[in-house]
């Protein structure tokens, strides 16, 4: 009988392993096509870790709050699409916040092709991604770029950090 039980528990942790936790690649594939079939706008907000949406909310609400000082600053309508009271933003959850900041971005999810999954480096509870994309230059000309995505585990899953680029973006706006 205890054979039996081992045996039938031996299955029962095998069925439950058999469904592994997601992968920094799975959930790329997944943030894709959500950013396809939803936007960016949705897609990156819900697939951003939570750590991470903070850390954007936070580097952002000093001048957030400056420009409640300044008369006439445009800040709030710039990155927001329209005029919110103070009181609002600070209630905004990061993921709310993050969506409200993603209003107006120009990148069309469905007109980007897939990108190549190059190589997955993971690092403790960070993982980077090389992907290869397919891009147009301004003159016409199709070519490929290399870019790395960074994910940080959260639980069982995977979930986006911060570009350096959405940083740069960030100070960049954060120094007007």
């Amino acid at each position: 009988m205890r054979a039996i039980q081992a045996g039938l528990l031996a299955c029962f942790l095998a069925a439950t392993n058999a469904h592994a936790a997601d992968t920094p690649e799975s959930v790329f594939r997944d943030f894709f096509d959500v950013m396809v079939a939803e936007g960016p706008q949705k897609a990156v907000p819900r697939f951003t870790h939570p750590d991470e949406l903070a850390r954007l909310k936070k580097m952002l609400m000093p001048r957030v709050r400056r420009s409640f000082e300044i008369d006439g600053d445009t800040f709030i309508s710039k990155i927001f699409g329209r005029e919110m009271p103070l009181s609002e933003i600070e209630a905004l959850t990061p993921e709310d916040f993050m969506n409200h900041f993603m209003w107006n971005t120009r990148l069309d999810g469905k007109a980007v092709k897939r990108p190549e999954i190059v190589r997955s480096i993971r690092r403790g509870d960070e993982a980077q991604l090389e992907i290869l994309t397919e891009v147009t230059t301004l003159e016409g000309k199709r070519t490929q770029r290399h870019d790395f995505i960074a994910f940080k585990a959260m639980g069982d899953t995977w979930r986006l950090m911060l570009s350096p680029q959405m940083e740069a973006y960030v100070t960049v706006l954060i120094s007007n």
